[in-house]
């Protein structure tokens, strides 16, 4: 089967599933996906996104427990970040084992011409209890860049480097910051007329 947006032909499925036996023999070909159609399942947390997917993938095993193997391609990928105001770019990769999506050593961008070196593991079982492992090490990296009508509990522009680790499932996802500032770096905390601050010895 296919299915085409505007002509353009955007993904082909050959193959054979037997009803008897419920084996599947698939071939899944995504040419050109646009990310946009992910959103709704993003809203509030990212938006924006441009770019496309493409992927050439075998499918295998049973209906019950599909085998999928093959690569997919992020082709500048861009995302905002709706907490942070910032937009990140990506080309790269995704190596796909029955068990495991995986990014090696490949650069994320701020769109400023500075980088961050991602390495992310996603493993799972028959596409269920997925559980990640990304390592994010960023190198002046823009991220934050908001105003105080955004987010008037903190904002302001940042930049970084250091190493950021997103570990853990859905329902328990950890996230782990060693980051130092970096120069033209601008954070405000704004502290209302009726807050006092106090000097405290111990």
């Amino acid at each position: 089967s296919t299915n085409t947006i505007n002509d353009k032909e955007v993904y082909r499925l050959s193959g054979t599933i037997s009803p008897e036996t419920k084996d599947l023999n698939l071939d899944l070909r995504i040419n050109q996906l646009r990310p946009f159609l992910l959103e709704p399942f993003t809203k509030g947390i990212v938006s924006n996104m441009k770019g496309n997917i493409s992927a050439d993938l075998t499918i295998t095993g049973k209906t019950s427990s599909p085998i999928v193997n093959g690569m997919a391609y992020l082709n500048d990928i861009q995302a905002k970040i709706d907490f942070l105001n910032t937009t990140y770019s990506i080309t790269a990769p995704i190596a796909i084992s029955p068990t495991e999506f995986s990014i090696k050593n490949d650069t994320l961008n701020d769109g400023l011409g500075n980088i961050a070196v991602v390495n992310a593991s996603v493993t799972h079982k028959n596409l269920k209890n997925f559980k990640f492992n990304i390592n994010i090490q960023p190198q002046k990296l823009l991220a934050l860049n908001t105003t105080a009508k955004q987010n008037k509990v903190f904002y302001g522009t940042a930049y970084a480097s250091g190493l950021v680790q997103i570990l853990g499932d859905l329902r328990n996802l950890e996230m782990r910051i060693n980051a130092l500032t970096e120069k033209n770096s601008r954070v405000f905390i704004p502290l209302s007329n009726r807050t006092q601050i106090q000097d405290q010895s111990f």
